[in-house]
Order: C-alpha cells, then sequence, then structure tokens
C-alpha cells in the first residue's frame, strides 16, 4: 500500500512539474506592455479605424486630455467619412480592449477588458451622430455612455450611418 502511495505522489510531482498553473493574480492583473496612454489630440489626428486597431492590441486604453478641460468629450471626432468603415464593423465579433480613465479608483481586471470590436464600432458609429465622443468609461459624468445598444437602437444607428452615406 505504502508502495502505491509513494507512485502516485511521484506522479502527481510529475504532473504539476510539467504544468503551468495560472494564479489568481495573474487573471487580475494587467502588465504594462497590455495597456497603453494616448493624448485625445493624437486620436483625433487618426480615424476609427485606428482607434479600434489600437484597442485590438492592448487591453486598457487611457485617453488623456492635452488640457486641464475636464470634459468627458472629444468633440467633432470621428469624421463622417469613417462611416464606411465603422458600418463594415458592426458585426464584427472580434476582442479589443476598453477605455480606462487613470482617475478611477477602480481599474478593470484581465477578465473584464475584452470587448466586442463591433460595440466599439457602434459606440463610433453614435459619437459621430452626436458630434463627440465620450472618451471616459461608463460611470464617469453624466450621461454614461451606452456600452450595449438594443438590436431597435443598432437598426436605428446602421439605417442614420448609411443615410448619412447616401448624402
Amino acid at each position: 500500500m505504502i508502495r502505491y502511495n509513494i507512485i502516485i505522489l511521484i506522479l502527481l510531482a510529475i504532473l504539476m512539474s510539467s504544468t503551468s498553473y495560472t494564479s489568481y493574480a495573474d487573471d487580475i492583473s494587467i502588465r504594462s506592455d497590455e495597456e497603453k496612454s494616448i493624448y485625445a489630440s493624437e486620436v483625433k489626428k487618426g480615424t476609427s479605424e485606428d482607434l479600434i486597431n489600437l484597442m485590438k492590441k492592448y487591453r486598457r486604453v487611457f485617453i488623456n486630455k492635452d488640457t486641464w478641460d475636464a470634459s468627458p468629450y472629444i468633440y467633432d471626432w470621428p469624421s463622417k467619412s469613417d462611416i464606411p468603415y465603422l458600418l463594415s464593423m458592426v458585426d464584427n465579433k472580434d476582442t479589443c480592449g476598453i477605455l480606462a480613465s487613470v482617475f478611477s479608483s477602480y481599474m478593470p481586471t484581465r477578465t473584464e477588458t475584452r470587448r466586442h470590436c463591433g460595440v466599439l464600432a457602434l459606440n463610433l458609429l453614435k459619437a459621430i451622430q452626436v458630434e463627440r465622443f465620450h472618451h471616459l468609461p461608463p460611470g464617469f459624468y453624466n450621461p454614461p455612455p451606452k456600452i450595449e445598444t438594443t438590436q431597435d437602437e443598432k437598426k436605428q444607428l446602421i439605417k442614420w450611418a448609411k443615410e448619412e452615406i447616401s448624402k
């Protein structure tokens, strides 16, 4: 009986040494190479496609204002010329990171930092419609941006975007 226990312990030791385990801390922490901080002026120089591609690379993106302006918006961005690209992305299920704020006392965990690019594309279409992009995460200032849209809202936004293209 002792022989079998020793064999089992040896097998368990071999198994445990060859398997990598992820600790709880690894699951919640985000490495510095997984987040990016950029200025609003950099965002405004680029396109919606540039922001989506950036957010595909990083789990957390911080957009900082260039001045002490406390507004949570980047006005007149994105451009209406981005509408065709954004329409092509609304059903995209690729993952991208999230927008975060350095002023927040809450930092999303690793498991909370994956969104669909299609949701980001819808938010950017909405930003074109209202002529301002809300660059802070939900819960900052009022009204907080919507992360998910209903199917009716999505259809109305797509209809509006197609009408804008045809103008």
